[in-house]
């Protein structure tokens, strides 16, 4: 009998901690799980590692190793590899609570949902809580959080309407949350956080994705969701949370990527970044959801930045703040 769940582990390069992700997953209370591992070319001891909990677990753990790709098609891997009813995501340097996949299974059951989105504990490298982050049960929460862990998903929706990673390295999880969360006939939000993500040092200081001259990447990236989350067809509210999704995730990038890059390029590319929304939403600088206060769900920090970069366009002083945020 296949099993009812699969937790999904793409690893790479992460000796340090895989033994206790691992540990973790084979901990949960919901015994009829199977762990699928997923080596994207790891040069350190991941793969020895993972083959030794495949010897120890042989009905539990499943690991296989492929050339580096990268985290999207790693993901999509370890989809193509699973045969759970449910599939559930955690990256190698996390752990989860024991409950954590019996928590979701119920929910899913219960709720008929083809996906449940959760909250997650934020840990230091030390294991000290930072914080829990709990999404408010709002339509919004979906475009919010789209991180592929403390969620769980139907397998069956996720194949009827062929949702994958995209093979990116920036918004890879987005090319696959945002066209879920338009698409899903239904989505649970729980109050429940079970994940406990880790915030490293080295995650923070990666430039790979700060810099400016990444925005054909983010361009990318949004297309393949515009076009996967079919807009002609959606409700208006539906369209506008979608509008408004490409006008934070553009100006985020902006903001992100920006500071001290050179005000000329830093102008350059954010026309660019207009002319490209204004392709697709014509009339994007009146979507009603640009309001501190608005969407409902969203942090008011998150929706006054937006806001106000869209009030800066409007108003003809954008480009007298890119200049000063360039230098």
């Amino acid at each position: 009998m296949p099993p009812k769940a699969s937790i999904i582990i793409p690893v790479y390069n992460s000796e340090k901690y895989l033994g206790k992700c691992l540990d973790s997953a084979l901990a949960q209370t919901y015994g009829n799980i199977e762990i699928i591992a997923v080596n994207d070319g790891s040069t350190d001891f991941s793969g020895k590692i993972l083959r030794d909990y495949m010897k120890s677990n042989p009905d539990r753990v499943k690991a296989f190793d492929q050339e580096n790709r990268g985290i999207g098609s790693t993901r999509n891997r370890g989809i193509e590899e699973s045969s759970g009813e449910y599939l559930l995501f955690a990256d190698n340097d996390d752990e989860m609570e024991r409950d954590y996949v019996e928590r979701f299974v119920e929910l899913s059951e219960w709720e008929g949902c083809d996906m449940a989105i959760g909250g997650h504990v934020v840990c230091g490298e030390d294991g000290r809580t930072l914080s829990v982050e709990r999404l408010p049960d709002r339509k919004w929460s979906a475009f919010r959080f789209v991180a592929p862990w403390a969620r769980i998903y139907r397998r069956d929706f996720l194949k009827r309407h062929d949702l994958k990673f995209l093979d990116t390295r920036l918004g890879e999880d987005a090319a696959m949350n945002i066209p879920a969360a338009l698409k899903s006939s239904k989505t649970s939000i729980t109050g429940y956080c079970g994940y406990k993500w880790t915030k490293r040092r080295s995650s923070e200081s990666n430039s790979e994705q700060k810099s400016i001259s990444k925005w054909p990447e983010a361009e990318k990236t949004l297309r393949h969701i515009y076009e996967k989350s079919s807009p002609d067809d959606l409700y208006e509210e539906d369209r506008s949370l979608l509008e408004y999704f490409f006008i934070k995730f553009s100006t985020r990038f902006i903001l992100h990527s920006g500071r001290h890059s050179g005000s000329r390029e830093l102008v350059e590319t954010v026309e660019r970044m207009h002319a490209f929304l204004l392709e697709l939403f014509p009339k994007y600088l009146q979507n009603s959801n640009l309001s501190p206060f608005r969407p409902d769900g969203e942090s008011l920090v998150a929706s006054t930045a937006v806001w106000t970069a869209m009030i800066l366009r409007r108003t003809g002083l954008e480009r007298a703040f890119l200049s000063l945020y360039g230098k």
